[in-house]
């Protein structure tokens, strides 16, 4: 089951953890199982399908656009760490086996201190607080 990360440009982000076999991605409410409120996406921007192995990424006409870690496609398949872009929003592909550790922390300036778990090379780091959820990637 992957997770995306919905990174918007104001700094932002959503997690949606997908567990159906088909999604579309846009700014319709009514019409995607994503919806993404930003201009710069298509009210039907991109549609996500799982094959027998993998999961792939298709435009559907937008007006702007998908990108696949920078490239412009209309169809691609999707592994662990890509990043789409939609317009102005990106949604980073997290396939199974991430790990997440929540922990709630009081509101202070970064420090630069390491926190979380280490997990072979890579550690996710979701902090919740009242105003969004931020996602900070550690590595080794």
């Amino acid at each position: 089951m992957p997770k995306f990360l919905v990174k918007y440009l104001h700094g932002v982000q959503e997690s949606v953890i997908i567990e159906e076999s088909e999604i579309s991605i846009g700014r319709a409410s009514s019409k995607n199982k994503i919806c993404i409120q930003d201009p710069s996406v298509s009210r039907q921007h991109a549609q996500i399908k799982k094959n027998e192995k993998n999961y792939c990424v298709f435009d559907l006409k937008s007006l702007n656009g998908i990108f696949l870690n920078g490239k412009r496609v209309l169809k691609a398949t999707l592994q662990h760490g890509d990043e789409i872009r939609l317009g102005d929003v990106i949604i980073e592909i997290q396939m199974h086996g991430y790990q997440e550790k929540k922990i709630d922390l009081p509101y202070s300036e970064p420090s630069g201190t390491t926190l979380g778990k280490e997990q072979e090379n890579e550690t996710t780091l979701a902090i919740h607080r009242n105003s969004g959820a931020y996602e900070n990637r550690l590595k080794k």
